[in-house]
């Protein structure tokens, strides 16, 4: 794998997969939760954000193929998966053809991550759920969320995410 293969791939990453545990870990161990927390709680996922939450994957990688450097203009992260999730949209905003693959799928940047935070909270506690059963969900997910993923198993299959 070529050094711009891998990191195309990891700027796919970087922006369609927001780093959300540390948040997540920060609201189960100290009972509070931040504004972040809130947001992420409050969000509901709909089948209408996932197909945009696709498109702006198709977007962002056809950018990237096309501009091997995107990794660059995305800058260094130093934030160590503890951005809020104010400082990850105005990452977003900040590299206009980053921000514009995102919003020709219909998308702010603050849906963008929002659905991904969430589709990512959902699906992982969909998949932790035989090894979780009894266990209270974290405060700050959505229970709407985790039955969304379940009942739509096949839609978003077919959506490949």
């Amino acid at each position: 794998m070529s050094s711009v293969t891998l990191r195309r791939g990891l700027l796919v990453l970087a922006l369609a997969v927001p780093l959300f545990a540390p948040a997540t870990l920060r609201a189960q161990r100290s009972g509070t939760m931040s504004a972040d927390d809130v947001a992420l709680r409050g969000y509901t996922l709909t089948l209408a954000n996932l197909q945009k939450l696709k498109q702006s994957m198709v977007n962002l990688k056809a950018y990237i193929k096309t501009h091997p450097d995107a990794a660059d203009e995305m800058g260094d992260s130093d934030d160590d998966g503890n951005a809020t999730l104010e400082q990850s949209i105005s990452r977003i905003s900040a590299v206009t053809p980053i921000k514009q693959a995102i919003t020709a799928a219909g998308f702010t940047p603050r849906d963008y991550i929002l659905t991904t935070m969430t589709y990512m909270q959902a699906t992982m506690q969909v998949a932790a759920a035989p090894y979780t059963k009894g266990k209270q969900l974290p405060a700050n997910m959505n229970p709407a969320n985790v039955s969304f993923v379940q009942t739509h198993k096949a839609e978003i299959d077919a959506l490949g995410l």
